[in-house]
């Protein structure tokens, strides 16, 4: 008898403790600093008869393509990460 007390008494114990709920986190939202665009591209000049000089024109182009492909890289690679964590991080709730 006194042996089916003490069992009892140590269920009751571990049973209330058993107790705590957890509360699941949202999946942190992305900051306005990483969903920022990419910086502006340059724009070209014009000469004073309304033209454009080549070589000016071919610099201002080059210098936007890579600015663009870069970019555009890093943030559609920074996107795709951040849905992907996103997507496993709520399958697993």
């Amino acid at each position: 008898m006194k042996w089916l007390l003490i069992t009892l008494g140590v269920f009751l114990i571990l049973g209330c403790q058993s107790t705590t709920v957890i509360k699941k986190q949202p999946f942190p939202e992305a900051s306005l600093e990483q969903m920022k665009g990419c910086e502006e591209l340059i724009k070209f000049t014009r000469n004073e008869d309304n033209t454009v000089n080549l070589i000016n024109l071919q610099e201002v182009v080059a210098n936007n393509y890579i600015k663009y492909e870069t970019c555009a890289e890093k943030n559609n690679n920074w996107i795709s990460w951040y849905k992907l964590q996103k997507k496993n991080y709520e399958d697993n709730k």
